[in-house]
């Protein structure tokens, strides 16, 4: 199954946004239960520059290639569920203990593979030229189609978020456990499909 690299940027944006990351200011927040707050209600919006505002050294900017590229990670957060278990601070860090609940990427790749697959294979026994264009466009409209289903099969996963102080505002420090929370384990899913198109 041939998918272009540039189609992975879809899958990529988040860890981009993520790990990328300029601080902004964004006013107080006052202990670190209220950070989490704001950059899950945040996200949840679809809100990237102020959540960004709530992450240590974050870059405000997100760019999309295309809309397609945009409703996909809109469609993704905008499913995000949280819920906070327990903090604790030592002096200016602190670990807020989280339950995230995302679309499960690596279920809807795995999917997608199993149902696009003999469509593409069927055309190349058939002798039909690929058209990169419109399999990526295929691959793209799976993805927005399965995501955005109710029914859509979702992931937990507990992460000991970490914070920093920076004057009177809790700053939350992206890591891997985060990110694949938070994408419901994009970088597995990026991975089989990685290896699927090769």
């Amino acid at each position: 199954m041939k998918i272009s690299k540039k189609y992975f940027n879809v899958l990529s944006l988040l860890i981009i946004f993520t790990l990328s990351l300029s601080f902004i200011s964004c006013g107080s927040s006052a202990v670190p239960d209220d950070s989490v707050k704001a950059f899950f209600g945040s996200l949840q919006k679809q809100d990237f520059k102020t959540a960004s505002t709530y992450v240590k050294d974050a870059n405000n900017s997100i760019n999309f290639d295309n809309p397609q590229q945009k409703e996909i990670v809109n469609k993704i957060v905008s499913k995000l569920q949280y819920e906070i278990i327990s903090s604790t601070t030592d002096g200016d860090t602190a670990k807020v203990k989280t339950k995230i609940t995302s679309p499960d990427l690596v279920k809807v790749t795995g999917k997608m593979v199993s149902d696009l697959l003999p469509t593409l294979f069927a055309q190349a026994l058939n002798g039909e030229k690929t058209d990169q264009a419109k399999t990526d466009k295929m691959v793209t409209d799976y993805f927005i189609k399965n995501i955005d289903d109710p029914k859509v099969e979702m992931i937990s996963n507990e992460v000991e978020i970490n914070l920093v102080k920076n004057k009177n505002t809790w700053l939350l420090v992206g890591d891997d456990d985060l990110i694949n929370a938070i994408t419901g384990n994009l970088t597995k899913a990026f991975a089989d499909l990685s290896t699927s198109a090769q």
